[in-house]
């Protein structure tokens, strides 16, 4: 996927993260994208930084046009997911998405391998929490009712930079 792509899937406004074609997607839609906003995303790296707390995991990202933006990700629900857990150096993308669906601006990283083996250690321990349908959303719930996304700072694991 590249900037003027037009995803495959329609989404709505919001915030949404998947593992898709060997890469983890953060995709930020927006309807009104304004030109200070994509310039801002072209020029400033965005932090990337991946929180967990019982057995949710959370990245939250931040720079260029974005306050704190709070991706939720259960492994129990990826589709990927074996493939995920064998990656070496894991590909990172943020894109962010106007009303058409289309990609106008993106960042993106490959993580060394140290820092993917940390990212697959969490991600192998929330595959290891008892899972019932339904359950993951609830703590989601309650984690976005609890806290802003700012305050999950306090569960920090590691970060990272998309350039």
């Amino acid at each position: 996927m590249k900037k003027n792509d037009i995803l495959p899937w329609d989404l709505e406004e919001g915030a949404v993260m998947d593992f898709v074609e060997n890469q983890i997607l953060l995709i930020l839609k927006d309807e009104d994208w304004n030109e200070n906003q994509l310039q801002s995303a072209t020029d400033n790296p965005i932090q990337v930084v991946l929180c967990e707390t019982n057995g949710v995991l959370i990245f939250l990202a931040q720079g260029g046009p974005i306050d704190t933006c709070d991706f939720y990700f259960n492994i129990q629900e990826c589709d990927e997911k074996k493939t995920l857990l064998e990656q070496r150096n894991l590909d990172v993308r943020l894109l962010l998405v106007n009303r058409e669906n289309r990609i106008v601006a993106l960042k993106s990283t490959t993580l060394s391998l140290k820092l993917t083996e940390q990212i697959v250690d969490i991600l192998q321990k929330q595959d290891q929490y008892p899972f019932m349908p339904g359950e993951f959303d609830a703590n989601v719930d309650g984690l976005m009712a609890t806290f802003e996304p700012a305050e999950l700072y306090r569960f920090k694991k590691l970060e990272f930079e998309l350039r």
